[in-house]
């Protein structure tokens, strides 16, 4: 099983005992949508965790369906486990495509440059896997030489002559390895989509300490 989250970063710090507090007090806020009238968003599960507060957020989207004569609109119902704390966002069953951020942002009542995804660079990638790697499974570089765009290596690459040829020539986009933190358990960090991946059965605890743990005195 696999399972990865991306993070975001408010300009301003999260206080999480007020922001369970506005939670918790059957929040909803709904967008006006000209065929479906309105779409609302709200939240389940809310719970404290550790260093914050928890919850699934269920928000409406607009599709479209066919029927005989044209199309009909559709309201469909989308979810998202977010972790809140003081400093950071996560998003734990992230789909980018989703929207999720935008009713973050209102729950928050951030604008759109108030609250930016932390951004994962070519250097971070080598920085994680020399940290926290036991062995490096993958590699993907961009520009790895001057006659190449991409390339990816697979296998025991840590001790490879062209990996690191790549990394001193290239961009790594991204990194699949073995986890001394979590005892040999793969991880996968991606510059491209700036998120951490973790195969097998990671709590979510793990995964946000894996990001303050490991990765953010890297970022």
């Amino acid at each position: 099983m696999v399972s990865s989250i991306v993070i975001y970063e408010p300009d301003d710090s999260i206080d999480t005992s007020d922001l369970y507090n506005k939670l918790n007090s059957s929040y909803e806020h709904e967008r006006p949508h000209q065929e479906l009238d309105t779409l609302k968003t709200d939240i389940s599960s809310l719970a404290h965790v550790s260093r914050g507060v928890e919850c699934r957020v269920r928000y409406d989207t607009a599709d479209s369906v066919r029927v005989r004569g044209g199309t009909e609109p559709v309201r469909n119902l989308s979810t998202a486990q977010v972790r809140f704390t003081s400093d950071y966002v996560f998003f734990l069953d992230y789909n980018r495509r989703s929207f999720v951020e935008r009713e973050v942002r209102k729950i928050l009542d951030l604008d759109t440059d108030e609250f930016n995804q932390v951004r994962f660079s070519s250097g971070l990638v080598i920085d994680v896997t020399e940290e926290d790697s036991d062995t490096i499974e993958e590699g993907y570089w961009n520009n790895p030489t001057d006659h190449t765009t991409t390339a990816s290596l697979y296998g025991d690459i840590d001790d490879s002559s062209l990996a690191a040829r790549f990394n001193q020539n290239g961009q790594p986009t991204y990194a699949k390895f073995e986890s001394e933190h979590f005892d040999g358990s793969e991880v996968g960090v991606s510059a491209n989509k700036s998120s951490i991946a973790f195969w097998g059965d990671r709590s979510r605890d793990e995964q946000v300490n894996y990001f303050y743990n490991i990765v953010e005195p890297l970022v």
